[in-house]
């Protein structure tokens, strides 16, 4: 990366991830795509995962950004935060705990979404699928081809009736235009902006894998599912006048169904 702003800024959320934090920023160092900078926000951690992080900064100190907070404040403070900070054009997200298993996943939706702007004058928010990582057990791809779904999908990634990219490249002006981050949300605050991203913009599929979500059993997302459900009406009625009024009928069962489904399976 030269002195000028880089192409691509890759936004790190961490607390607490000392045992995966270094694979995650290894992961990140080795793409293929070398525009890039990395923003990483540790949101008060209380291991040694920071120590880590001032580490790679240390050693790459062109290319790894660290921001710190003494006090919790949440993961949408964290990554607004490094928002803000960031400097690319191009904007990503990658927990702390999570890595990239495609080398070439960052050049591949990079090249996409220019070539959607370049081409065709459209601004299209660049995924690809993802991989689940538990224990020893065999990754599997998380979106299977009836799921996966591309073009203006708002109704359906609010609906969740498709595959819900994450991880995926998108303008960093984009960001603010949707609103960014909703601190109120403690967790589906990224499917909260997904949601109002989705509704602006075309999200386009690469085609291949990209990263990897690991399962583990830890942090906010592995409370009962008993526990999710208020959290996701909450964010279900704030965005369901987001879509078209003919697409509530519609949306609204779909929602209802897959709570049920989940509830049924404990998660």
């Amino acid at each position: 990366m030269t002195g000028c702003a880089p192409l691509l800024s890759v936004i790190v959320a961490n607390r607490d991830n000392e045992p995966y934090i270094g694979e995650c920023l290894d992961s990140v160092l080795g793409q293929t795509l070398k525009d890039l900078e990395i923003v990483i926000y540790d949101d008060a951690s209380g291991d040694g995962s920071l120590a880590v992080i001032r580490d790679f900064a240390r050693r790459h100190p062109r290319v790894v950004r660290v921001l710190s907070d003494p006090v919790h404040r949440g993961v949408a403070h964290a990554r607004h935060q490094a928002m803000l900070a960031a400097r690319g054009e191009y904007v990503t997200t990658l927990d702390g705990d999570d890595f990239y298993c495609n080398r070439a996943k960052l050049e591949k939706e990079i090249a996409l979404a220019r070539r959607f702007r370049q081409e065709e004058n459209r601004e299209v928010l660049a995924f690809s699928n993802v991989l689940l990582v538990r224990g020893d057990a065999a990754p599997v791809p998380w979106g299977k081809p009836e799921t996966i779904v591309q073009g203006m999908i708002g109704a359906r990634i609010l609906a969740r009736s498709c595959f819900i990219p994450r991880d995926f490249v998108f303008r960093r002006e984009g960001y603010f235009q949707a609103g960014g981050y909703d601190p109120r949300f403690e967790i589906y605050e990224d499917w909260d902006l997904k949601i109002r991203l989705a509704m602006r913009c075309e999200f386009r599929y690469t085609g291949d894998v990209g990263s990897a979500y690991r399962l583990h059993g830890r942090g906010l997302s592995a409370r009962p599912f008993v526990e999710h459900v208020p959290v996701l009406r909450a964010v279900f009625e704030k965005n369901l006048p987001l879509a078209a009024a003919g697409e509530h009928e519609e949306i609204r069962p779909a929602f209802e169904h897959w709570l049920a489904v989940q509830a049924a399976r404990g998660h």
